[in-house]
């Protein structure tokens, strides 16, 4: 009777030690996962950019057509305590430089900066944005001026008809 109170103890250890085993094996796969909560991003359609003296927030362009006019549209913010000129430029030509007070914001959609010509609706476009001394390229998306963005829409163009819910087929 001792041999099966043995085995019991023993199986028992066992079941202890594979236990353990499989917690550091599942907890290893954390180790070389990083962690997306430390990742900077920006939950938006548009790009993130960060500078030192400035950041750049949901910058996008808006779009109807491919090699049309878009329109530029983000969000910029002077944390700082000086004045900050922020300048986008597509296909190296200028498209405008905004001055941002400290402590403000500035809405590029207020500015109506444009690019001259972008790429299709759903495709990307290449922006390069200089904050005082330093320049990033970006690639940033290029949308429909519908939803939210309907009110920055060219003059004249008009959202493409949504569809609508329709009736189940008969039979289905």
């Amino acid at each position: 009777m001792t041999t099966t109170a043995r085995s019991r103890s023993l199986a028992g250890r066992r079941l202890a030690a594979l236990a353990v085993a499989g917690m550091i094996g599942l907890t290893g796969c954390q180790a070389l996962s990083p962690l997306e909560t430390t990742r900077d991003y920006a939950p938006a359609d548009g790009e993130l950019l960060r500078f030192e003296q400035a950041d750049v927030l949901d910058l996008l362009v808006l779009g109807t057509e491919p090699d049309a006019e878009g329109r530029v549209i983000g969000t910029l913010v002077n944390s700082g305590k000086e004045p900050v000129d922020v300048t986008i430029a597509a296909d190296d030509a200028e498209v405008g430089t905004v001055t941002v007070e400290p402590m403000t914001t500035v809405k590029l959609a207020d500015e109506e900066l444009t690019v001259p010509k972008t790429a299709a609706p759903g495709g990307f476009q290449e922006l390069t944005v200089s904050v005082g001394e330093t320049e990033r390229k970006r690639t940033v998306p290029v949308l429909l001026p519908i939803n939210q963005y309907e009110e920055y829409a060219p003059e004249g163009w008009e959202a493409p008809e949504r569809p609508t819910r329709s009736e189940p087929a008969e039979g289905h």
